[in-house]
């Protein structure tokens, strides 16, 4: 049973500690709010300019960076519910909107031949005017065992989940992508993290993008 007082004990005598770190998050995040004050109003020419002679600067300005404010205001207030759902059905019809998002089991101790499971999940929506809708909702499943947990990091057997996992929801998204393609109608894809995915791996980080070429992954020493 956990005893509230020793616990309320336990995080007093740590008040300093708490205090530092909440200060230097202040610092890193004045940090942060001027460095896009810096970068916001900048051309993308110009930004594509300072970045020429970095191999892979990651995610680039589109052409919204010289149209488009950094930070777009939502003007929109409904009195109920129901008034935002209409504006959001008006909104999304005839609109395909795609989310994946994935889960998994890690590798444990308490099984001798270690396995691991990816689950990538996605839900397609058309957003028609039809009783029955256009729906596609599906799931894919993969199993790792121990030869394909070990093979690449060896003992960090969670990197090769993690990546699976980063993988699967990246290609159905890339699948997504490319079957809308020039289609005149628009079509909306979410993702639910980080397109740059680091993995530790002894002296290096391994770092996996995705980019309209193909898969990209560049080592880093660390």
């Amino acid at each position: 049973m956990l005893d509230s007082g020793k616990v309320a004990t336990a995080l007093k005598k740590k008040q300093k500690l708490f205090q530092d770190a909440n200060r230097q998050l202040q610092t890193d995040l004045a940090a942060l709010h001027k460095a896009l004050a810096t970068w916001a109003n900048r051309p993308a020419s110009e930004i594509e300019t300072i970045l020429s002679n970095v191999p892979w600067p990651g995610a680039l300005p589109t052409s919204e960076q010289d149209t488009q404010p950094l930070i777009m205001p939502f003007t929109q207030q409904w009195e109920n519910h129901r008034q935002a759902r209409g504006w959001a059905l008006k909104t999304l019809e005839g609109v395909t909107t795609f989310a994946v998002d994935g889960s998994q089991i890690l590798p444990t101790n308490d099984l001798s031949i270690p396995v691991s499971l990816v689950q990538i999940g996605w839900f397609k929506n058309r957003h028609v005017k039809d009783d029955c809708g256009d729906f596609e909702k599906d799931i894919a499943v993969e199993v790792l065992t121990s030869g394909e947990l070990f093979s690449v990091w060896g003992s960090l057997a969670d990197n090769e989940v993690n990546w699976r996992r980063f993988q699967g929801e990246a290609t159905q998204l890339e699948r997504f992508m490319k079957a809308h393609a020039g289609r005149s109608k628009y079509a909306v894809a979410f993702f639910d993290g980080s397109l740059i995915l680091k993995l530790r791996y002894k002296d290096y980080v391994k770092v996996s993008g995705w980019t309209s070429s193909g898969w990209r992954v560049t080592p880093i020493t660390a």
